[in-house]
């Protein structure tokens, strides 16, 4: 009997104890970014369609050439502003997404699919010309 509650006593201190993580999170490598002269040839007066990661949200948001942007989301159009660093990360502010702070992604071209990637967030956008918003 004494055994038992030994058992007992051992198993219920395992249980409260928090398990050791498994390792680094995962990182997907997607290899080379874009440039920005790349990005900016492939987006700049052109509407993108596509998801956002974590949903199966479908938007569109056309990137005006003079830095100026509009999204179509479930919740209706926003507004706001783009612009490319030297190292090619594209960044953007919204009036009202992601809370109006500003956020920078890099850029991935996948077949025809363009991935806009940061460390929380994955977009998958295909392009066309012109303003289609």
């Amino acid at each position: 009997m004494k055994n038992l509650i030994g058992c007992i006593a051992v198993l219920g201190l395992a249980a409260c104890a928090h398990p050791a993580a498994l390792g680094p999170p995962i990182v997907a490598d997607y290899g080379p970014s874009l440039s920005a002269a790349a990005v900016r040839a492939a987006i700049a007066g052109n509407t993108g369609t596509g998801t956002m990661s974590g949903s199966h949200i479908t938007y569109s948001m056309y990137l005006d050439a003079d830095g100026t942007a509009q999204a179509a989301l479930p919740t209706g159009i926003d507004k706001g502003n783009w612009h490319l660093t030297d190292d090619g990360q594209w960044c953007a502010k919204w009036q009202l997404f992601r809370g109006g702070a500003e956020y920078c992604q890099r850029v991935y071209l996948e077949g025809d699919v363009y991935k806009f990637v940061n460390s929380n967030s994955e977009e998958l956008l295909r392009f066309v010309p012109g303003k289609q918003i």
